[in-house]
């Protein structure tokens, strides 16, 4: 709504704020300091803080990157669909989702696929050398992506929320039941 307020949650900091572009303003004008050999991030209830030496910063900019994990403060807007980024790069990788540019491309011979972002490349690169650093702790099985491990492990849990509408199977994960769903074709 119109009359959101964007809280400082800074040590005791009570100020409030119209935007999110006012707050992170008035952190960097009146918390975060400059010149300092470390920054600490003193936004009540954060985790890193929380860690110790997670929650220091050797680098002004990279508190200010962080902060934005606290206070929403996305400058960086796409033309085309209004998607936020709290940095340019951010707003430059997501772009290619638009334009479907893949810069990044598999030079395993035989393998023609190419990526948005180098990350995805390494990712790829993994079902070629078979590493596959993401091991379950219940099971010890690998896996070659993280996202899969977090995956893999709801199978553990016993938790079953995805359910078939038509015989009632229910499953761990939502990409078994799509690939249960098929059999009803």
């Amino acid at each position: 709504g119109g009359n959101q307020k964007f809280a400082c949650c800074w040590d005791a900091c009570q100020l409030a704020f119209d935007t999110p572009d006012a707050l992170n303003q008035h952190l960097n004008d009146a918390h975060i300091g400059a010149g300092l050999s470390t920054y600490l991030c003193c936004w009540r209830g954060c985790p890193r803080a929380a860690q110790g030496s997670a929650g220091i910063f050797k680098q002004r900019q990279k508190l200010q990157r962080h902060l934005t994990t606290h206070t929403n403060f996305r400058p960086f807007v796409c033309a085309e669909c209004g998607a936020r980024f709290s940095e340019a790069t951010g707003l430059h990788l997501h772009a290619r989702t638009h334009t479907g540019d893949r810069p990044f491309a598999c030079e395993h011979p035989g393998c023609d696929k190419r990526f948005a972002t180098s990350g995805s490349l390494i990712n790829h690169m993994r079902v070629h050398s078979g590493y596959k650093p993401f091991r379950c702790p219940v099971c010890h099985r690998c896996f070659a992506e993280a996202s899969n491990l977090s995956k893999h492990k709801k199978t553990h849990s016993g938790e079953r929320n995805h359910e078939c509408k038509i015989c009632g199977r229910a499953y761990a994960r939502s990409d078994q039941l799509t690939r249960h769903m098929k059999t009803h074709e």
